[in-house]
Parts: C-alpha cells; structure tokens; sequence
C-alpha cells in the first residue's frame, strides 16, 4: 500500500490545501473521526453481525443505502451485517464468495457515497420536489 492513506480516495486528503496549522489541525481532527467510524463499524459488523443497523446508521442512511444498491428498502430491520456489506459495495466491494472480508477503504468510500444521497433526500424534502 506504501505511504498511500488508506482513506485517500473517500475523503480526497490530496485535495485539502493545509498552509497553516489550524487547518492541518482540523483536517486531523475530522479524519480521526471518520477513521474511528470507518473501523468501529467494521469491528461491530464481524463481531456483532446481527445487530440491528438502526443502532449506527440513521434511517435516512439506510433508505438511501437500500436505494442507491437498487432495491426497495425492506420493512424488516436492517441487520449490521447486511448494512456494512450494502456499504462497502457502494465503495467497490464486490462482495464474491471467494472475496475476503470488507475492509476499511471500500466501507469509507461508500459511507462518503451515502451521505451525499442522504443531503440529497434532504433537499428533496426541504423544497418539497
């Protein structure tokens, strides 16, 4: 992987323009919480599978999750499990029988995916389209 931030592609580091400490500060402070995020849902997802989604993930995120995978949101809850592999997908995760467990890349990327059609059913609702 060499010194390639495994977080680079979800969060666009490259992009940032840090020319003074304050905004190197802030970017750390952000990251560190999206990187704490990203691993404590991988952690939940192996060792707790079957907790409900609901507990993480808001019900906008899960609408939104189910949409954008091109499937109608079931009436059932959600299971963790479920949700972090409809995630990951979102980020690149192909999910095959053959492939190895979701990792932190594919799950940030499809978080960061998520959250941009959650602002979008926002607006939505806002302006009432």
């Amino acid at each position: 992987m060499g010194n390639r931030c495994i977080f680079s592609r979800s969060c666009t580091v490259e992009e940032l323009q840090l020319t003074t400490i304050e905004r190197m500060q802030n970017a750390i402070s952000i990251y560190m919480i999206v990187a704490w995020r990203v691993m404590r849902l991988m952690r939940l997802g192996r060792r707790c599978p079957d907790l409900p989604a609901d507990l993480f993930f808001d019900a906008d995120e899960i609408t939104c999750t189910w949409l954008m995978s091109k499937q109608k949101p079931p009436v059932e809850v959600t299971r963790l499990n479920e949700m972090m592999r409809k995630v990951a997908m979102l980020g690149g995760f192909l999910g095959r029988k053959r492939d190895s467990e979701l990792g932190p890349e594919s799950l940030g990327i499809g978080l960061s995916r998520g959250r941009n059609s959650v602002f979008t059913l926002e607006s939505i609702r806002q302006f009432g389209i």
